[in-house]
């Protein structure tokens, strides 16, 4: 049994002794809400939400022609001043800004934004917003990726009405020398439409005579200087 000489001291302990008394009365969550001070910056709470200028959902990238489009969604926003859109790449030495928007200030409703990177380079990209408050504060969204797509934006073939023509495009990202040939399911080759041809960047289109063709499937067989694709194509008159 402890002893007290006078009853400051005994005063002195219970002060000591009963908010802790308290705090364990209240189980964890009131030892942990003794435990953590109050901040006036922006912090992480404990369900894992982040109570900063803007909260980021849904924000990703996606190639159109020469073009990254940029879309993110924001639930909430406090005080957001600016999104300035950075940008990588993988023969980058760091991030370099693009562009910016501004930001929706205050606000509980979803906001939807955009940005259009225009004439890119053809290499890996990566994406991020850095978000700027009013009060001076920064903020970093997470990272987004935009592959290279490549020398081959598309491959595809129409038939004309007469059933007589089909007409094969091609359209390339980048020049690139382009062997194209036309082959029958057992492998037999049917037309050979071009030979180790250059070609600028662009659609290119190529008529192929299907007059003396059987019904039946064929395959077309399209090799770059990346690699080389297939497409099959059923002919019926």
């Amino acid at each position: 049994m402890f002893h007290f000489r006078n009853i400051d001291t005994v005063c002195l302990a219970m002060l000591l002794i009963l908010p802790l008394l308290s705090g364990m009365a209240a189980g964890q969550d009131g030892i942990a809400q003794m435990l953590v001070p109050a901040f006036s910056s922006p912090v992480h709470v404990p369900d894992g939400n982040t109570l900063f200028h803007a909260q980021v959902v849904d924000f990703h990238a996606r190639r159109i022609g020469t073009d990254v489009l940029l879309e993110w969604r924001t639930v909430r926003e406090i005080g957001n001043h600016e999104f300035e859109v950075q940008r990588a790449s993988s023969s980058s030495r760091g991030w370099r800004r693009v562009g910016s928007i501004p930001g929706g200030a205050d606000g509980q409703m979803p906001r939807d934004y955009r940005y259009n990177d225009k004439r890119v380079p053809d290499e890996d990209l990566r994406y991020m917003l850095r978000i700027t408050g009013y009060d001076g504060s920064i903020q970093y969204s997470h990272i987004v990726s935009a592959p290279s797509q490549g020398i081959l934006r598309s491959f595809d073939i129409e038939t004309e009405t007469s059933r007589a023509m089909a007409r094969i495009i091609i359209d390339l990202m980048r020049k690139d020398v382009i062997s194209l040939q036309v082959t029958d399911e057992s492998g037999l080759l049917i037309d050979r439409i071009l030979a180790r041809r250059q070609l600028p960047v662009g659609r290119h289109s190529f008529s192929m005579d299907c007059s003396a063709l059987s019904d039946g499937m064929y395959e077309l067989k399209l090799e770059t200087s990346e690699g080389n694709y297939t497409k099959r194509y059923h002919y019926r008159r």
